[in-house]
């Protein structure tokens, strides 16, 4: 730009990032006997990092991956087949009282005080701050005894 008296005048303007990093590939949730428990809180949290410039909010998608295909579905009632998933952000591991969104295919975006929210949450991450999330995992009805795979995808947006 050319400013009154026809000199140029340059700004630099830095690019927006919106990105996450988590610190792990996976959320333990230890060996089920499904004849002696039926849903369990995560042994381990995912902690998501945000290391873009800008603050973030964390979007959360969930599906059943299991090689060769799945007889599991995400829902918000187990039934046969059909197995619950539920997060929240939270500094430590919380009782499995403290989740109340479920994480299914739906796109779900974190709230401040709403989805997913415990004593952290996934909105407006601040950049260079973090918050770990937990999970609750209720079984289906059925008689698979084979091991699943559940993906939890999580995407940084713009506040």
């Amino acid at each position: 730009s050319l400013n009154w008296a026809g000199v140029p005048n340059y700004t630099t303007l830095t690019p927006l990032n919106f990105e996450i990093s988590p610190t792990t590939s996976f959320i333990h949730l230890g060996l089920m006997n499904p004849n002696v428990l039926r849903s369990t809180v995560s042994q381990t949290g995912m902690t998501f990092f945000n290391v873009g410039n800008w603050p973030a909010t964390i979007e959360l998608v969930a599906s059943t991956t299991t090689a060769g295909g799945s007889p599991w579905t995400l829902g918000t009632i187990p039934g046969i087949e059909v197995a619950t998933l539920q997060g929240v952000w939270n500094t430590i591991a919380p009782p499995f009282t403290a989740f109340s969104t479920f994480l299914t295919t739906n796109t779900v975006i974190s709230q401040a005080s709403g989805n997913y929210s415990g004593n952290q949450n996934g909105s407006r991450l601040p950049a260079a701050a973090n918050a770990t999330f937990w999970v609750y995992l209720t079984l289906p009805n059925s008689s698979v005894s084979a091991a699943e795979n559940i993906q939890v995808r999580a995407q940084a947006v713009y506040p």
